[in-house]
Parts: structure tokens; sequence; C-alpha cells
């Protein structure tokens, strides 16, 4: 009679607990510029970023101003997001398009997307998976490009800056 191989019943695949572990990590939770306070379903953990529905991501975007057209608190976070809310093709984003986004926001890592850009100066994102192409980010832009201009305004006009030794050095 041929002998059975008895296999552990009990034995945990080698995937689960690094894949426990990931989904178990908790986020920082982003508060609105204009009220000092969290959205009340701020995703708190990776899973809960990844249970996020299609409504609950729209409040999201309204919560941190990350809407069309732009206000000036839009421009106030961190990070700027192409926005859908607002938009004319709003209701065509799907979840994935929306929750990539929103990840990027928050500063998740792997949430970029593939952008195309039209000549490379607009903004012009094409990363919509509808067919109907992004946004015009263009007071984005302007805005970024002003602060980094300022910034470097600064430095030039700062002689501590100036007299501050280069590369390591004393």
């Amino acid at each position: 009679m041929a002998k059975m191989i008895r296999t552990n019943e009990h034995s945990i695949n080698p995937h689960f607990k690094p894949t426990l572990n990931h989904f178990s990590r908790r986020l920082a939770v982003l508060i609105s510029i204009t009220t000092a306070l969290p959205h009340p379903d701020a995703p708190k953990s990776i899973l809960e970023y990844h249970l996020l529905s299609n409504q609950l991501l729209d409040d999201l975007a309204r919560h941190y101003h990350q809407v069309w057209p732009p206000v000036p608190e839009t421009f106030e976070y961190p990070k700027v997001i192409p926005a859908w809310v607002g938009t004319d093709f709003e209701q065509s984003i799907d979840i994935a398009t929306k929750r990539r986004r929103f990840g990027r926001f928050i500063g998740l890592q792997g949430c970029e997307s593939p952008v195309q850009s039209s000549f490379g100066i607009l903004g012009y994102s094409q990363e919509d998976s509808n067919g109907q192409g992004g946004n015009f980010d263009v007071a984005g832009k302007m805005e970024r490009e002003w602060q980094e201009a300022l910034r470097r305004a600064m430095m030039e006009n700062d002689s501590d800056f100036l007299l501050q030794p280069k590369g390591g050095g004393v």
C-alpha cells in the first residue's frame, strides 16, 4: 500500500504575515486647512485606504479642497492632485483613478500615474482610463513655479546663506 504524505493543514502561507503587516500599517491623518480637523472617515490604515468608496473619495477630495476650479486653500496642502470633483468628467472617473490620486495626495508611494503631457508645459494629464483626458492644472503649476522663484530669490538675497559652507566643508 502506498504511503500517504500528510501535509500540515495548519501551515500558514508565507505571504500571509507580510500582507497582514502591510494592510495594518497606520496612516497619519491629514487635517483640513480651514477647520484644522481631519475628515471623520479619513483612512487610518492601508486597509481602510483600499476600502474607500467612490462617494467617500469624493467627500475626502471636497474636505481637503482638491476640487475644480481650485480654491486658494487647494494650494495650501503639501501635495495638489488633479481634481475630479467639479469637472465635466466627474461622473466618469473610475474608483481606481480616484483612489490613486487620493493616495498620492496623502503621500502613499506607488500611487503615481503614467502621465503623458502635451508639450510638457501645462501639466495636462491624460491619466484617466476613460479616454476623456485629464484637466489643466495651470493654476497649480503657476503657483508652484511662483513659490520656487520666491525661495530662490530669498536664498540669493540672504547673505548668511551665501556664506554657509558648501558640500559639508567647514
